[in-house]
């Protein structure tokens, strides 16, 4: 929770109190807004895992399929960016070097375009994850085809 609420407080609490203010926030400030955030991450882990408890299906199972449908359009916007800052560390090659170096196939890119890119893929893996969901398997008959399955998920929406 500790660093969830200080990357809450670097990113976001301190540029937007410099936009605001002009000046820097006081440490005293910063470090008492910290744990405030911190408390309130908190709270909201110990009521979602609460409220667990009533959800119809596996959590585990969601929580894997909205990283399948969201980490594609997520991986590709990082894989994008890693042509525009790179420091020259080890850590910082090794991951220049797992990732397959997108952004060097595509210099010109700015935020327009992967902010774009984004959304519509996100919105595409959204439709085809939410259509392979809802499909009625008839299990009764066990001598279906794999095409008809395949047809089945593409036209279900």
């Amino acid at each position: 929770m500790n660093s969830l609420a200080c990357v809450c407080i670097t990113d976001f609490i301190k540029p937007a109190y410099r936009n605001l203010k002009g000046t820097d926030i006081n440490e005293n400030t910063a470090s008492k807004v910290t744990k405030l955030i911190a408390l309130a991450f908190g709270i909201i882990a110990i009521l979602l895992a609460y409220f667990c408890q009533y959800f119809p299906t596996a959590i585990l199972q969601v929580a894997l399929s909205i990283f399948g449908i969201l980490g594609g359009p997520i991986l590709g916007v990082i894989s994008l960016g890693f042509n525009k800052k790179i420091l020259l560390s080890k850590v910082n090659i090794i991951i220049w070097i797992i990732f397959i170096k997108l952004g060097m196939f595509v210099p010109f890119s700015n935020w327009i375009g992967a902010l774009s890119g984004l959304i519509f893929s996100a919105i595409l893996n959204i439709w085809v994850g939410l259509g392979i969901a809802s499909i009625k398997i008839n299990n009764s008959n066990k001598n279906y085809s794999y095409f008809g399955l395949l047809l089945q998920a593409a036209f279900c929406m």
